[in-house]
């Protein structure tokens, strides 16, 4: 793991992404609120949701998106930004009307400069479950036969720069939910401040990505039906 720093902040906004992912099945939670077992709100009443050019599909304005209304397709997702450095502190499942949802949530580094906003991320879909590990490079099969590989640039679920330095994730790495489409969520690695997660689909299936805020959260919904 690298030196890890906290993200837990406001967004303004909230960025609704679109793209193609893998169907697995999964409806536990690794570092659950109660209340996340009902579906998580993709917008509030005073948020703004906001698609990316690829994707087609409108922006839509406060209090006027759900979970269901933002589109899906087949393509890989990226956003954020470089500067901004995240401390994974939960992962968690949920099946919701139509999709499966895996959410990673982060907060603050506990020291350093905080900047404001959503850390750098790529979600890829591939047509099979096998992947590999980072940085050892030791190949993976997860769950499933399709798959999406989730990578966060400036984050970790350690972070250095607390004194003394100290984990900021203490849930599983490797959640095996009961969902329609997501079988599996594995962590490939946490090194040099890079995460990467892997989702291990029932099937191949289209997916977006959904930035929520207070707290930040990067959400990655999978089609089920």
């Amino acid at each position: 793991m690298g030196a890890a720093r906290h993200v837990a902040w406001s967004l303004p906004a909230i960025l609704v992404i679109v793209g193609c992912g893998s169907s697995p099945t999964g409806s536990s939670a690794v570092t659950r609120r109660s209340s996340t077992t009902t579906a998580e709100a993709v917008t509030s009443s005073s948020e703004t949701a906001t698609t990316s050019a690829s994707s087609g599909v409108p922006a839509v304005t406060a209090g006027g998106v759900t979970a269901d209304q933002a589109a899906f397709a087949c393509a890989s997702h990226s956003g954020g930004d470089a500067s901004v450095a995240a401390q994974l502190v939960a992962v968690r499942t949920a099946h919701q009307g139509g999709f499966d949802r895996v959410t990673f949530e982060f907060a603050f580094p506990a020291a350093g400069p905080v900047r404001p906003g959503v850390p750098a991320y790529r979600v890829t879909s591939q047509g099979s479950p096998r992947m590999v590990r980072d940085p050892s490079g030791q190949p993976v099969t997860l769950q499933g036969s399709a798959a999406l590989r989730v990578v966060v640039q400036n984050a970790s679920g350690f972070d250095m720069t607390a004194s003394p330095a100290r984990a900021t994730y203490s849930g599983s790495r490797d959640l095996r939910p009961a969902l329609p489409a997501v079988r599996e969520v594995e962590q490939l690695g946490d090194f040099e401040r890079v995460l990467s997660w892997g989702i291990g689909l029932a099937s191949p299936a289209c997916s977006r990505v959904v930035v929520l805020s207070d707290p930040t959260r990067i959400a990655v919904d999978v089609q089920s039906s």
